[in-house]
């Protein structure tokens, strides 16, 4: 499970991992794009989605459907996302399998087919997503109000999938225009992990993928870190409950080795705000903390963040809570974490390591999510040992990081209709 993956940079500049293990006669793959929704320009929010979308309505050998026609056909499991910073296209397939998705995936890596139809109908489908979301508006919370406070206002850091006002102005022009601009080759990632031989592999996607034509890519804009407007913000919304939350953004983007003890700081100050949150009375209703914008831990680039959130019953401040979380961060950074602590920790989540390697489709999208933000895949399968390697120190060491500026928090207001 720690073997070290080949990569591989072809000539047109796509990434390439091969992580060749196990005997199961199964596959994971993963194709990674540097346009996420932080790439959709001001007016455009939810682009990135649509593309995404788009991307299975055919390519020049293809026709509409077919990739997941395919994976599916064969029992496997297929599906895509558009996160803040790049869209990930990932499916598990038997091995034997393998060589006819690799065909697909190179395929409409060199240009999808979509016309004014399937572009309209595409549309809906995604406007019906956004309004399944609000329909419960706390699924988003709190990131939808407080990620674009956290990334400087960037375009698509509240929502990734737009909204549907922004989707009724959007043109297929500007869906080839976006996919000729971040799905090009040299700001990709191709990540296959499973049984297979690699240097027929190797072969393989040399003679699929290269011949794809470089196109230059805009590449990420790193996002402006929120060092000024650091003041609690109140927002009207539509929910039942009141509800808060504060964020201490990390202004770096991590190492892997890094990235582990900010993972392992924000699981301890989970337990310690639930475990605050119960003792405090009945008004902390739920309370949790997590790494990484919307929660996404590494698959984010900087500025990141640790949040803890809150629900609120009727006689709680919001205030408060967030008092709460900062005092326990607080406590943290002075040194409070005890060794046995840690190490239960560690346990569990070298538990849940474990599990996620198991899966060749898990382990080919972790694959692909270290070598294109990290440039570093074989962090993903040494993970077990650098979790075992942390120390309480390291911990109390990067609580005083992100203690070193004002936390950004939020409230929402639970808003009445009049009556």
């Amino acid at each position: 499970m720690t073997g070290s993956p080949t990569r591989l940079r072809l000539d047109n500049g796509l990434r390439v991992v091969l992580d060749e293990h196990g005997d199961a006669g199964a596959t994971g793959v993963t194709v990674v794009y540097g346009g996420g929704a932080h790439a959709d320009p001001d007016g455009q929010e939810g682009l990135a989605h649509l593309v995404e979308h788009l991307m299975f309505q055919g390519s020049a050998g293809y026709g509409a459907f077919a990739h997941f026609n395919y994976v599916q056909g064969l029992g496997g499991v297929v599906n895509a996302r558009t996160w803040l910073d790049h869209t990930e296209f990932y499916q598990e397939v038997p091995a034997t399998g393998l060589e006819a998705l690799l065909a697909m995936e190179a395929d409409r890596m060199a240009g999808f087919i979509a016309d004014e139809s399937r572009f309209r109908r595409e549309i809906e489908v995604v406007k019906q997503e956004i309004r399944s979301g609000l329909a419960h508006p706390m699924a988003a919370f709190p990131w939808r109000w407080l990620a674009p406070l956290v990334r400087g206002g960037r375009s698509g850091a509240g929502d990734p999938a737009g909204s549907l006002n922004a989707l009724d102005r959007l043109t297929l022009a500007q869906a080839r225009a976006f996919f000729d601009a971040y799905y090009a080759p040299g700001d990709a990632v191709l990540a296959v992990s499973g049984h297979f031989a690699t240097p027929k592999l190797t072969a393989l996607i040399e003679e699929l993928f290269g011949g794809i034509h470089a196109r230059p890519s805009p590449g990420r804009v790193p996002a402006a870190v929120n060092h000024h407007d650091r003041t609690h913000h109140v927002f009207a919304a539509p929910t039942a409950s009141a509800a808060c939350a504060v964020a201490w953004p990390l202004a770096e983007g991590p190492a892997s080795t890094q990235a582990v003890v900010y993972e392992l700081l924000a699981k301890v100050l989970d337990t310690a705000v639930r475990d605050r949150a119960r003792t405090a009375g009945p008004d902390l209703i739920r309370a949790w903390a997590a790494l990484g914008v919307h929660d996404l831990g590494l698959n984010c680039a900087a500025p990141s963040a640790i949040a803890a959130a809150f629900h609120l019953g009727d006689r709680a401040q919001a205030r408060q809570a967030v008092e709460l979380a900062q005092r326990e961060l607080q406590a943290l950074a002075e040194g409070a974490l005890t060794g046995s602590a840690l190490e239960a920790c560690v346990r569990r989540e070298r538990i849940s390591v474990g599990y996620g390697l198991d899966s060749f489709l898990h382990r080919s999208r972790e694959l692909a999510s270290y070598e294109f933000f990290l440039g570093a895949p074989a962090g993903a399968l040494r993970k077990d040992a650098d979790l075992r390697a942390v120390r309480p120190q390291q911990l109390a060491s990067a609580a005083r990081a992100l203690l070193r500026h004002a936390p950004i928090s939020i409230e929402l207001a639970p808003h009445r209709e009049s009556s």
